[in-house]
């Protein structure tokens, strides 16, 4: 994978934070629904993948608006 840098306003790093937690917690409502259905059980390993993924995005943004924060003395 090619990694590539991007600049980001802090409001759009809260943006993208706040989205991504948002479809995280759609997508464990669905996980909790596709429990109870054991012909759903290949999509519900997908979504577990997705939502442990989402969770590491999700404290990368943290840690980049916290350094970000940080090296520009935003209280």
């Amino acid at each position: 994978m090619i990694k590539q840098t991007i600049k980001l306003t802090l409001v759009e790093m809260y943006a993208i934070k706040h989205a991504l937690q948002f479809k995280m917690l759609n997508r464990r409502a669905v996980v909790s629904v596709y429990k109870d259905n054991p012909k759903l059980k290949k999509g519900l390993e997908k979504l577990e993948k997705d939502i442990a993924h989402e969770e590491v995005l999700i404290k990368m943004f943290e840690s980049e608006i916290r350094d970000f924060r940080e090296k520009n003395n935003i209280k």
